[in-house]
């Protein structure tokens, strides 16, 4: 009768699931920090307010955006001489077009922002613009002149780095 006990047999296997466990874990923690940075929507400062964040765009890219968009202003000057338009509508779709701009320009999505909300994203040139709007665009009548506000956006827009 063979008695002979080989106390290494177990040992042997208890390694594997100690392997696997480690293996586990790492890929868990590997998916867990790649989904934090890529769902991070907005960039902020040490201070935590939100801060403008340059998505990647050619020059010639931001060229055709700056084009787009200055002739859409050309285009609402022209339908406001021509009565086409009046100043409240007017006031709108400006505010309109210089969000979607920032959007398409730096990839920070402002068009549904309220004015305080666009105050603590960092923007300041694009907020202090919005808020000129605002008396104009809820106005039944108003003194400002939309044919400044739209000159003020067309140099926001020629400027934007």
């Amino acid at each position: 009768m063979n008695s002979q006990v080989n106390p290494y047999g177990p040992i042997m296997y208890s390694g594997l699931p100690i392997i696997i466990t480690l293996l586990l874990v790492l890929f868990l923690g590997i998916i867990t920090i790649v989904l934090l940075v890529r769902g991070k929507k907005d960039d902020t400062d040490r201070t935590g307010s939100q801060m403008l964040r340059q998505h990647w765009i050619t020059e010639s890219d931001k060229g055709r955006v700056r084009t787009l968009y200055l002739g859409k202003l050309s285009d609402l000057e022209n339908r406001l001489r021509s009565g086409e338009i009046k100043f409240r509508p007017a006031y709108q779709e400006l505010s309109v077009t210089i969000r979607d701009f920032v959007k398409d320009i730096s990839g920070i999505d402002l068009t549904k922002s309220t004015l305080s909300e666009l105050k603590l994203k960092n923007v300041p040139v694009v907020s202090s613009l919005i808020e000129t709007y605002y008396e104009p665009e809820f106005a039944v009548e108003t003194d400002d002149d939309v044919f400044k506000a739209i000159n003020d956006a067309r140099m926001v827009i020629e400027r934007w780095i």
